[in-house]
């Protein structure tokens, strides 16, 4: 019955949020505010705090709208929750930058707790994110993180994407899992050591699950969740994203198990490779205590597969995206420098840019393409079948 209720009206939502949110005063109060002084925002209601003036299918926008009303450092309150909103660009880099210490820690929220259990890179603090961070930077330096290395690989991921897309001969098509697939290749190869085709139903299916988990984490019924974690089981979005997660990890540990049988202590083929080695290397050593276990692997692998492939391949959907769009903007080869010339993203972009011309489907001007995005853990753009024209 639940189900029904969270996949119906945003309005028939809202009143479950009452009805729940009634079920809490029976062991929570909500925060006092004349103790402590905190940054402006909305007058909370009691119980709902600022639910009902927040749209939480577009809570970017909602929070955006109320950032011109009360500055760059606010309050808003989901339920008894209270959060401290940083709105733009220099507000957030002054955080990082100069209170670094305050703001170094993650909230890890019920959902993200379900998603790596205390393990991995992404959702975890303390001595495990520090020891599994450090290693993760070593390791991908040590296989060509901006370095000549990994650039020969990006280039030849480009020679494979630039193919798919002369495929289709012009036609219109859309080209956004076809960009996810190429930038997850490019960590496959640093994580297992080969890259796969683009029809490899193992490559898909891990893509295609975690593009899927992406967009359910910024779903109302998730965010809901994250106030009442006890509502999981009753929320269809939350079952499937647990379907998700669970079945990626099963194909990330038989890749790893793979590696294993095949390990030699005088190669190192991968970062997989390279986390045995010192696991081995620790356990030899009799070292307690150690944060190399098995569970760390295969956490921190699938995290940063998962996040690797979405900021690359949702930043490239958004360029051709806008290319094609604004095409009076196209061709325009202004180089962003060296620095930048070793980076995924400008070389996917720059590849496919000097090789075609974006142009929107037949029958669609460009003022019709909307650029309206799908809200979910990123804002990823609406799906856009998009003409590849060679400019050969």
């Amino acid at each position: 019955m639940l189900d029904v209720l969270f996949q119906s009206t945003f309005t028939c939502m809202l009143c479950a949020v009452g009805i729940l949110l009634v079920l809490q005063l029976l062991y929570s109060s909500f925060t006092s505010q004349g103790k402590w002084k905190e940054p402006p925002g909305p007058r909370p209601l009691q119980l709902l705090g600022n639910l009902l003036q927040l749209d939480l299918r577009r809570l970017d926008r909602s929070l955006f709208d109320l950032s011109k009303k009360y500055g760059p450092v606010f309050t808003v309150y989901f339920g008894f929750k209270k959060v401290v909103v940083l709105a733009g660009y220099r507000t957030v880099k002054q955080a990082l930058l100069y209170h670094a210490e305050e703001f170094g820690d993650r909230e890890v929220t019920p959902l993200f707790n379900d998603f790596n259990k205390g393990h991995g890179i992404l959702f975890t603090n303390g001595d495990t994110w520090q020891e599994m961070r450090r290693f993760a930077l070593t390791t991908l330096r040590d296989f060509g993180m901006g370095k000549r290395l990994s650039e020969e690989k990006i280039i030849e991921e480009c020679h494979y994407l630039i193919e798919e897309f002369e495929q289709h001969k012009g036609k219109a098509f859309n080209s956004s899992q076809t960009i996810k697939y190429a930038s997850s290749n490019i960590l496959h190869a640093i994580m297992f050591g080969k890259r796969f085709g683009y029809k490899d139903p193992v490559l898909r299916a891990i893509v295609d699950r975690d593009d899927h988990t992406i967009h359910l984490s910024g779903s109302p019924s998730i965010m809901l969740y994250n106030l009442f974690p006890w509502l999981g089981p009753f929320i269809s979005n939350w079952r499937k994203l647990m379907e998700n997660v669970e079945a990626n990890k099963l194909e990330i540990i038989s890749k790893v198990e793979d590696l294993k049988n095949t390990l030699n202590t005088d190669s190192c083929r991968c970062f997989v490779d390279a986390f045995l080695h010192r696991k081995q290397s620790l356990e030899d050593s009799k070292t307690k205590n150690s944060h190399y276990t098995d569970d760390n692997l295969v956490y921190s692998v699938m995290n940063l597969l998962a996040a690797g492939t979405d900021t690359t391949g949702t930043t490239v959907q958004w360029c051709l995206l806008f290319m094609a769009k604004y095409p009076h903007i196209q061709g325009r080869r202004v180089c962003l420098g060296e620095s930048l010339a070793r980076m995924e993203l400008f070389l996917f972009f720059t590849s496919l840019l000097q090789r075609f011309c974006f142009t929107p489907a037949p029958g669609v001007t460009e003022d019709e393409l909307d650029l309206t995005p799908i809200v979910g853990f990123t804002l990823t753009p609406s799906p856009h079948p998009l003409c590849t024209v060679s400019r050969q």
